[in-house]
């Protein structure tokens, strides 16, 4: 399989998304640039384009607006993780363990991998962890202003 994304910066889920790939699929290679024409050689197209089907997966375009149930919006490790996910783990079951997991422990795994893992990923990609963690720091500093809290001196005065 032909991989192809963009050149410059590897980010954390276009990187994660090529492990998942080259993973599944042996002899696997990655063409990094922002060239249509390069591009277009791939067998699968990720995180550049400006474009979303069977072969593209582009976050970052006007009309993707794909989102999780808690509202996390994807970006492409977990693009790649809801695609081949299952088929990841399976391979994974398949060459490291010596028994054959149910497909109830595949798919509990596939959800707690994307909660616990590609969520971050990808929370930190496409820019919702900022927003986030700014909302939760406004939370806190309302709930101590508005709390008699005791006076807590970290350093004593001289």
């Amino acid at each position: 399989m032909i991989i192809a994304t963009h050149n410059g910066t590897f980010h954390a889920d276009e990187t994660t998304a090529c492990a998942i790939l080259t993973y599944l699929f042996e002899n696997s290679s990655i063409i990094r640039s922002r060239d249509p024409e390069e591009l277009e050689k791939a067998d699968i197209i990720i995180d550049v384009s400006n474009q979303n089907d069977e072969k593209h997966f582009d976050h970052h375009s006007k009309e993707f607006t794909l989102s999780r149930d808690n509202g996390i919006k994807y970006a492409t490790a977990g693009l790649m993780w809801k695609k081949f996910g299952h088929d990841y783990l399976k391979a994974v079951a398949k060459k490291e363990l010596p028994f054959n997991p149910s497909a109830k422990v595949i798919d509990e795994s596939f959800k707690r991998i994307d909660t616990d893992f590609m969520t971050m990923i990808d929370l930190n990609d496409n820019g919702q962890l900022t927003a986030y963690v700014d909302e939760i720091s406004q939370l806190v500093v309302l709930e101590l202003q508005t709390n008699d809290l005791p006076e807590i001196h970290l350093f004593e005065s001289s």
